[in-house]
């Protein structure tokens, strides 16, 4: 079952209604449908800061994220994107349509959901800095069964990107990669290239996506020119300097690096303990005790 949600939101407030919305309509979906998907389409300026516009998508994400495992479907299928920016009118066909309104009523395949009480309360800012936008963005992942840590950091990159966005996905043959636990489980190098470009083509168009399959550390940051940033996470923030050290040694250019917050299941993951994150190991996990169970 397919859903579609558009909501109303703003940049620097909690959205407390917004997120609660979110979590009844994953609830819905969830225990109606044994496969669904959860579409939203965010009606907001987006201002041009890094680390609110981060909070502000891992807020929205993270409400549906909780009730997934909450009820038991780690998989379930959410994406969000960003009318400010995304490019173009989105008009993919659904099987149920959300609205909310002050009334409970259900009709046709459209369900309205009781509006809750509740204050958006302003949000504290942590880091004020203004971002640029790049003609050439790099970033690069497992990417595997494409989770809200991988779209969060994939809608990061592709904002600040005008052109073109260097994508690297680790393929089989990378030694670090046989190591993650339940290697067995792990999708193709094909299906996680496409899963990452239809993402990425769903939240914002007319960007030249180059999604390669990578096998070290680098990618295409170890040889191409032209490219101004990198995105990555606190957790490979060392990684990311790292590729900035080789650059130098190579008479390349510098990178400007952007960090996203690692998350959880519900909330932001202290940036000194990543030990809660959300992972693509633990969602092979759950994989694997379904196939235990089938």
């Amino acid at each position: 079952m397919k859903g579609l949600l558009q909501i109303d939101c703003e940049f620097n407030k909690d959205n407390a209604i917004q997120k609660h919305i979110i979590s009844k309509c994953c609830e819905y979906l969830i225990k109606n449908d044994s496969n669904p998907s959860l579409t939203i389409l965010v009606n907001c300026k987006i201002e041009p800061n890094w680390k609110q516009f981060d909070h502000f998508l891992t807020g929205l994400y993270n409400a549906a994220t909780k009730v997934a495992f909450e009820l038991n479907l780690i998989l379930l299928d959410v994406d969000i994107i960003c009318l400010d920016f995304c490019g173009y009118d989105y008009d993919e066909q659904h099987d149920i349509y959300f609205t909310f309104t002050d009334s409970n009523l259900q009709k046709e395949n459209v369900i309205r959901f009781e509006k809750p009480k509740l204050m958006n309360q302003t949000i504290e800012v942590f880091d004020t800095k203004d971002v640029e936008e790049y003609d050439n963005v790099a970033l690069g992942g497992t990417f595997d069964y494409l989770h809200t840590g991988h779209k969060i950091l994939l809608t990061m990159a592709i904002w600040i990107c005008k052109k073109r966005l260097i994508c690297g996905v680790t393929n089989f043959s990378s030694d670090r990669l046989l190591k993650k636990k339940y290697v067995e489980y792990m999708q193709s190098i094909d299906v996680r290239l496409e899963q990452v470009k239809k993402f990425l083509s769903k939240v914002k168009r007319h960007i030249n996506l180059h999604v390669v399959p990578i096998t070290d550390d680098f990618g295409p940051t170890k040889t191409d020119t032209d490219i101004q940033a990198l995105v990555g996470s606190l957790e490979t923030a060392k990684g990311c300097e790292i590729v900035n050290k080789v650059r130098n040694e190579l008479g390349m250019n510098i990178l400007d690096i952007y960090l996203v917050d690692c998350v959880s299941h519900d909330s932001i993951v202290n940036s000194n303990d990543f030990q809660g994150k959300l992972s693509s190991s633990e969602i092979r996990e759950y994989v694997h005790s379904q196939h235990q169970k089938s």
